[in-house]
């Protein structure tokens, strides 16, 4: 989870919720680091080191902070769902900055939506 900020924080919840056990969100600053140590995850301050080892990347950052973070992990998304909520941030945008990466882009937040369990 690329930016726990409002709606990653969410969708993070919803995914502890529905059962999903590893969970790790990156965060900007120490500051908010701290707001979210209730949420019971690895909450760290490096993107690369989050996307290093996920399977499934959640880019949920302002629209214009989505390039510069994707040109800091774009290396490290191939064969990777890329799952972005970025508001007007275009799909094939995104493809051209994170190739290899497999991308949903602008997955509509404004609509509720239920995660499913994890197949074991």
């Amino acid at each position: 989870m690329i930016g726990v900020g409002k709606i990653g924080e969410a969708i993070a919840r919803a995914l502890l919720k529905a059962g999903f056990k590893r969970v790790v969100g990156t965060v900007r600053t120490e500051r908010r680091r701290e707001q979210l140590k209730d949420l019971g995850i690895p909450v760290l301050l490096d993107n690369r080191e989050a996307a290093r080892e996920a399977e499934i990347v959640f880019l949920c950052v302002k629209p214009y902070q989505a390039s510069g973070v994707l040109k800091e992990i774009s290396g490290l998304l191939a064969g990777k769902l890329l799952i972005s909520v970025a508001a007007a941030v275009r799909t094939d945008y995104l493809e051209a900055l994170a190739p290899g990466a497999r991308v949903i882009g602008h997955a509509e937040h404004k609509h509720p939506c239920r995660p499913t369990r994890p197949q074991p």
